[in-house]
C-alpha cells in the first residue's frame, strides 16, 4: 500500500502517517524530515529529490505525509491512497500549541535533525491566514478532482478516528 497524506499544518499529518504506518507495518517519510537541515534551514529541492528518489528504490510500500508540492511531484500518480485533512484553522492553531508545548526543545519524530520544535508570530499567521491561501485552496482542489477515486477527504479527528477503526477492524 502507497499513501500520501495533504492537508493544512497542524491538521495531524504526521500523526496520521504514524498511525497508518504501524497498523500496515509500511515505512513513513516525513516529508519535514528531509526538507530541512539542522535549524529549520531548507535543503534544496535537488537534494530533497535524492533523498525521495532513494526511499523509493527502498520500500516498495510507504505513507508519505506533508505538502510539499516542489518536491515528490508525482506522488499523487504513484500511491493508492490519497488522505486529505481539511481541518478548520483554529482546531489546527490549538494543535500546533499543543504540539510545541509537549514538544518545547526537542525534535519531533517527524522532523530533521537539529530542528527543534518551535512556534513563532510567522507560523501562527502560515497556520490561521497564509497557509490556506486562495491558490492552496486550488491545489487541493485540483487534486481532489484529478484524483477523485482514490481521495479521501477528512473534515475533522472525529472522522480520522472512525476512519482508523474501520481499517484496524479490516486488518484483523
Amino acid at each position: 500500500m502507497k499513501i500520501a497524506i495533504i492537508g493544512y499544518s497542524g491538521a495531524g499529518k504526521s500523526t496520521l502517517a504514524k498511525e497508518l504506518s504501524e497498523l500496515y507495518n509500511i515505512t513513513p517519510l516525513y516529508l519535514d524530515s528531509i526538507n530541512f537541515h539542522p535549524n529549520w534551514v531548507k535543503k534544496e529541492p535537488s537534494e530533497v529529490q535524492e533523498t525521495i528518489d532513494s526511499f523509493l528504490e527502498e520500500h516498495e510500500n510507504f505513507v508519505v505525509d506533508g505538502n510539499w508540492s516542489k518536491v515528490f511531484q508525482n506522488r499523487f500518480q504513484i500511491v493508492d491512497r490519497i488522505i486529505f485533512l481539511n481541518f478548520n484553522r483554529f482546531f489546527c492553531l490549538k494543535s500546533v500549541i499543543k504540539r510545541y508545548q509537549e514538544n518545547k526543545g526537542i525534535v519531533r519524530y517527524s522532523c530533521a535533525p537539529g530542528c527543534k520544535d518551535k512556534i513563532d508570530l510567522e507560523f501562527i499567521k502560515w497556520v490561521l491566514y497564509k497557509g490556506r491561501s486562495k491558490k492552496q485552496k486550488e491545489y487541493y482542489k485540483d487534486i481532489i478532482n484529478k484524483y477523485k477515486d482514490k481521495v479521501l477527504v477528512f473534515k475533522n479527528r472525529k472522522e480520522v478516528n472512525k476512519f482508523l477503526e474501520k481499517e484496524k477492524k479490516a486488518c484483523d
